[in-house]
């Protein structure tokens, strides 16, 4: 008898565990064939536990591939009768995403040097070749009225005149340099935007079955090492009944903080999002620290779509700012003499200058990012106020740049006639 009721408890126990893996298998099979429609692409979840008597469920490291998306947890509340009845159009009640992350790999692309491959680089480094030239002033040298002083003098103030008069060709090299540093993601995030958007678009114009409206949404995540959280209310799949769609997102590390907010029609593809950012570290922001070493960031920035475009305008500041010195040293296009001359420069203008501010701007339509900043009126000020003292540095970078070269000059000279005669 004990036996027979061993074997009966052990089967209904057998039974409840497969009804129980059961249900969570199915469970996990039907939403994620549902969420796979109605988002348009692959949808992956390792885990799934449904609790029909609460009326919940609750999802495990979920992942939108073609988004790069993944969801570490997902709780939900909605009513298992009415999904049951109707697969394709049901309502879910309370829906809580949290550990949303972004896979994405552009932190893995190795940085280039400064100057590696910017033509805009190369020219301007050129034309200040151009003005300290050696070789083209070598018959001087050897003219009795020659004076070393005078003549790095002249040279020295040149060169000078002429970075003054050409500082504006310093927010070009920046633009091209941002340019070819971001390229892989710029082409990227603007491939991306198109297609979301004429996939929103075309979708839209389809007669839709299949839709999940959810009465709320609250979601929290990371993004590279900013954290963010938010919620919306009344939001669809299928988009084109989304009037408007309110977004409050709010941002935060280390002592920094912001909000994303605004709404969008996604049934028209129209509007406006706002990005609010106050007291950032730089390094909170990929690739940023290559070129300032430290900082404090706030930027205001609109993000306006219309259709298939979507175009970002902004303005950003960096208080307290400070110049990566050695990767900016670093180009290979650098000789000692521009190196020295460039921490020269970058010395006596820290001194004065805490303050950096840039105007942005992007379209999807032409990705390019379109930069200005006011680097080149504070380099300008600081040669004019510090004319004399930077004058006098190169002066010194002259001599001894010529007196090397000139006594290079001689040997070779000397070494000719000796294998002459």
């Amino acid at each position: 008898m004990k036996n027979k009721m061993l074997v009966l408890t052990s089967s209904i126990l057998i039974f409840l565990t497969i009804l129980f893996l059961g249900k969570n298998i199915y469970f996990k099979n039907i939403i994620t064939k549902q969420l796979s429609t109605s988002f348009k692409q692959e949808v992956t979840i390792k885990n799934a536990n449904f609790n029909f008597f609460n009326n919940s469920f609750e999802l495990k490291k979920l992942s939108l591939l073609e988004y790069n998306l993944s969801i570490e947890n997902v709780k939900c509340k909605m009513d298992f009768k009415a999904f049951f009845k109707s697969k394709n159009n049901f309502t879910i009640n309370d829906l809580n995403l949290t550990g949303i992350s972004f896979n994405n790999n552009s932190e893995s692309i190795p940085t280039t040097n400064i100057g590696n491959s910017n033509e805009k680089t190369t020219e301007f480094l050129k034309e200040i070749d151009n003005k300290i030239q050696f070789d083209k002033n070598l018959s001087k040298f050897f003219s009795s009225s020659f004076n070393k002083d005078n003549f790095s003098k002249t040279l020295s103030n040149n060169l000078i005149n002429f970075l003054i008069q050409n500082t504006d060709y310093i927010d070009v090299i920046i633009q091209k340099e941002v340019n070819i540093q971001f390229k892989e993601q710029i082409n990227h995030f603007s491939k991306k935007t198109k297609d979301l958007l004429l996939k929103i678009k075309d979708n839209n114009n389809l007669e839709n079955n299949n839709n999940i409206f959810i009465e709320n949404i609250s979601f929290s995540g990371k993004i590279s090492k900013i954290d963010f959280n938010g919620s919306f209310k009344n939001f669809n799949t299928d988009l084109s009944k989304n009037v408007s769609l309110p977004l409050n997102i709010f941002l935060s590390h280390e002592n920094g903080n912001g909000k994303i907010y605004g709404d969008i029609n996604t049934n028209t593809l129209v509007g406006n999002i706002y990005v609010s950012l106050s007291n950032f570290n730089v390094h909170s922001f990929y690739k940023i620290n290559n070129y300032i070493s430290n900082g404090t960031l706030s930027s205001e920035q609109l993000i306006s779509i219309s259709g298939e475009t979507l175009k970002i305008d902004g303005t950003t500041i960096i208080d307290n700012i400070k110049l990566n010195k050695d990767f900016l040293l670093s180009s290979p296009n650098l000789d000692d003499i521009k190196k020295n001359i460039l921490e020269e420069l970058i010395k006596l203008t820290e001194n004065n200058y805490h303050t950096l501010s840039i105007t942005n701007y992007f379209s999807n339509n032409i990705d390019i990012v379109t930069i200005k900043t006011s680097i080149p009126s504070e380099v300008k000020r600081t040669l004019i106020n510090n004319r004399e003292l930077f004058s006098v540095f190169l002066e010194n970078q002259l001599k001894n740049k010529y007196e090397n070269n000139l006594k290079e000059k001689k040997n070779k000279i000397k070494n000719f006639f000796k294998n002459i005669f």
